[in-house]
């Protein structure tokens, strides 16, 4: 079985998960950039990371645009951000950004904590993420939710850590164990 990780990443965080879930499976991995749908047709399973920002998952499109040329393909997909790791949040990471016929099939999404470095964050990022950092940070410990924990958590991990157990939930995907 020929396995492709591809990834779309703003920070980094995306491509390292994207190489561990490579190294764990023995697959190929690939940046977005260099994806093309003729070349997916090559692979029996695709995985593809997105980074999240806002519930939007940067570089899908290359998935949903090809979808009914990868029917019959095993299709995983990952996201990567600060998005809590909720059901509910999942779900609408999901419906916006999959479409109808990919939600219909049960295309699976796993959600992995990103990370940040609050130096490297672009102007727009750093213009939504700090102000809400910093209205949490001003709550008392008892008073934060598990959200806002999971929040605060992700500026506290450093820049190049990834949750290799969460990641294995992929791991597991891919080979057919979850």
């Amino acid at each position: 079985m020929k396995t492709l990780v591809i990834y779309k990443t703003k920070y980094g965080t995306t491509k390292r998960y994207a190489e561990f879930i490579a190294e764990k499976t023995g697959a190929d991995v690939i940046a977005h950039e260099d994806a093309k749908i003729k070349k997916l047709l090559e692979y029996d399973t695709i995985v593809f990371g997105g980074c999240i920002f806002i519930t939007s998952m940067k570089g899908l499109s290359l998935i949903k645009n090809g979808y009914n040329k990868l029917k019959g393909k095993k299709l995983i997909v990952f996201s990567v951000g600060s998005t809590p790791i909720e059901e509910t949040a999942i779900e609408k990471v999901r419906q916006k950004n999959f479409s109808g016929a990919m939600i219909a099939d049960g295309l699976p999404l796993f959600h992995l904590p990103g990370t940040i470095d609050a130096k490297k964050l672009s102007k727009i990022h750093r213009a939504v993420m700090v102000p809400i950092k910093n209205i949490i940070d001003k709550k008392a410990p008892e008073d934060q939710t598990d959200e806002d924990k999971d929040f605060l958590a992700i500026f506290s991990r450093p820049a190049d850590e990834i949750d290799e157990v969460a990641a294995m939930a992929v791991v597991d995907a891919v080979k057919g164990s979850a």
